[in-house]
């Protein structure tokens, strides 16, 4: 991923996050460990609480829109984010994303709150 796209791709978790009513605490596109770039959330506002499965996973997967949207990939049919058979961001969109169906259909008050380890998004290399 190029640097710009990188910057993108987190830049769009942190956009997404503040729609939804997260606050950003902390955003990087210098490699660490195994991640290329990471965001963090305000694990300690009461938006966390407010936040289900499924806004989880709209964080998630705006990363990966963002880099693609960046790369002017929108319409190339071999760019398409499949988030249904991809990894990283994608494959833990798809695990909230089943959670919160799972959890809204057996409650009658709506879908629990997400787990907080969720809120530490690092790309992987």
């Amino acid at each position: 991923m190029t640097d710009q796209r990188l910057a993108y791709h987190e830049a769009s978790h942190c956009v997404a996050a503040v729609a939804l009513g997260l606050p950003v605490t902390y955003v990087s596109v210098r490699p660490h460990g195994d991640s290329d770039g990471r965001a963090r959330f305000d694990i300690d506002s009461e938006a966390l609480g407010k936040l289900d499965a499924l806004s989880c996973a709209i964080i998630n997967v705006a990363g990966e829109v963002g880099g693609r949207m960046h790369a002017g990939a929108i319409s190339s049919a071999e760019a398409r984010f499949n988030w249904l058979t991809e990894g990283g961001d994608a494959e833990d969109a798809r695990h909230l994303s089943l959670r919160w169906m799972a959890m809204s259909s057996t409650t009658a008050t709506g879908p629990p709150s997400a787990p907080t380890p969720f809120f530490a998004l690092g790309g992987r290399r």
